[in-house]
């Protein structure tokens, strides 16, 4: 990888030497000469799925938790994936009275999204409203486990309503005020992109391993996207920065059983310090992942405002930089799995992936 051979110290000096070094390596072609060209093959799934956990270490794992044996009578599998596994794990009526809960979310992490346990520990620790009861975390070298209260299998994607979306927008904003007042440690390595500087670096960053990893990226539109977070990053960076959930979709704000409250789970790798509009932004896209909400939006929008007294038309016309950020944010992942050699995702091969995600940030 390459970077920068002194501090920059600000926006137009990082600009200005992106723009230099692109235009002399597209004018002697000498730029593939410093690259790493690494083949991306994409026909071949190289997706190795983290190792699915027996019920007798779940089983255990609950008994250490409880401090009594318990029993497990089965699970269902809720996701399973290269860095985790959820699943609703069904405790034995012998044992519910013990427990407390008829059923619980357990979740196994493997590195790098072990850092999921100080983020959790974090969420706890700061009182942060609206999130599922963490029950008990264990952390090894490159693992994490974990045992949360089950809200059953009702998400806002799933259901919705201008009162449900209402209510949202509030508990989201509240959330948000929750996590800029809180006194609670922050997470050791927590990413931060709560200035302009790091915001273009983090673009910059892109830039240079989609030409490490894709000899045949489009180096001018890879250009154009360092340019949209020059242009996005000032605007981002005006308002208040807080810790960010990162992966705010319909499909992760689950309705309690009894009183259909949205509440906000998986609390992961995704989290950060940056824009407070961002996890705003991205529950208010038309992400496949917030389906019909979309249809919602100016409700959520509208509670957002009224808990964090912000002017609605003023958020409306920052949303649009927010999700773009986001989409860099998303772009920043996918390369880290490139980096690590992965050259697939559950939903299909990195590559194109990425020539989506750059597209819909330069619009």
């Amino acid at each position: 990888m390459l970077f920068f051979v002194r501090p920059l110290e600000s926006i137009l000096e990082i600009t200005k030497c992106i723009v230099v070094f692109a235009s002399q390596a597209l004018q002697s072609g000498a730029f593939l000469y410093y690259l790493k060209i690494m083949k991306n093959e994409n026909s071949r799934v190289n997706l190795q799925l983290i190792v699915f956990p027996e019920v007798s270490e779940i089983e255990k794992f609950i008994t250490r938790s409880i401090g009594k044996k318990v029993q497990v009578t089965h699970i269902n599998v809720l996701r399973h994936r290269d860095f985790s596994f959820v699943a609703r794990v069904f405790i034995h009526p012998h044992f519910r009275s013990l427990v407390g809960f008829d059923t619980l979310i357990y979740k196994k992490v493997k590195a790098p999204w072990d850092c999921e346990a100080n983020i959790a520990l974090y969420v706890k620790n700061s009182g942060l409203p609206h999130t599922a009861r963490l029950i008990e975390i264990s952390k090894a070298p490159i693992t994490a486990q974990f045992l949360q209260e089950d809200l059953g299998e009702l998400s806002l994607m799933i259901r919705n309503s201008h009162k449900l979306a209402l209510e949202t927008g509030r508990r989201l904003a509240e959330i948000h005020l929750m996590a800029k007042s809180a006194t609670a440690e922050l997470p050791e390595k927590l990413e931060r992109f709560d200035s302009a500087k790091s915001i273009v670096e983090l673009a910059a960053d892109c830039y240079y391993k989609l030409h490490e990893h894709f000899a045949d990226f489009d180096r001018l539109l890879a250009l154009q996207m360092v340019g949209c977070a020059v242009r996005d990053a000032q605007k981002l960076t005006e308002g208040d920065m807080c810790f960010q959930h990162g992966d705010v979709y319909a499909e992760n704000i689950m309705l309690r059983q009894t009183s259909l409250a949205p509440t906000f789970i998986d609390w992961s790798y995704f989290c950060f310090v940056g824009p407070q509009l961002y996890d705003l932004a991205t529950l208010t896209s038309a992400h496949s992942k917030n389906r019909a909400l979309f249809k919602r939006r100016d409700a959520v929008i509208q509670g957002y405002c009224d808990v964090a007294q912000m002017p609605v038309e003023a958020v409306k016309e920052m949303l649009p930089a927010a999700f773009r950020f986001s989409r860099l944010m998303f772009l920043k992942w996918l390369l880290v799995r490139v980096d690590m050699g992965i050259t697939q995702t559950t939903v299909g091969p990195v590559r194109p992936l990425i020539d989506r995600v750059v597209q819909e940030i330069i619009g």
